[in-house]
């Protein structure tokens, strides 16, 4: 029974690497001109005329996380602790 539950697991972190590199690639390349309003928790509205393109990782488990989708183009900073994969090294280092 837990290896059934392990090839769903499996199975389904697979679907949905490939749904967000998809979805990411297509972002990065073809990016979409419409404005995006966020509310943040403070009650501020943040205006964007464009989506953001660009992924700064302010974590290490981000950092692995965005490469295993396949969003390792979009990133251009990391938290200084981001060492894997061995690429996420060569990316500024924007925080500690």
């Amino acid at each position: 029974m837990r290896w059934l539950a392990a090839a769903f697991l499996l199975l389904t972190t697979g679907i949905v690497c490939a749904a967000v590199s998809a979805a990411v690639s297509t972002a990065v390349s073809n990016p979409v001109s419409t404005a995006i309003n966020v509310t943040d928790d403070s009650g501020t509205v943040i205006t964007l005329s464009k989506p953001a393109v660009r992924i700064i990782s302010m974590a290490p488990h981000t950092t692995e996380l965005l490469f295993a989708a396949g969003a390792s183009k979009a990133i251009v900073g990391v938290s200084a602790f981001s060492d894997f994969p061995a690429e996420a090294k060569r990316i500024a280092s924007v925080c500690s």
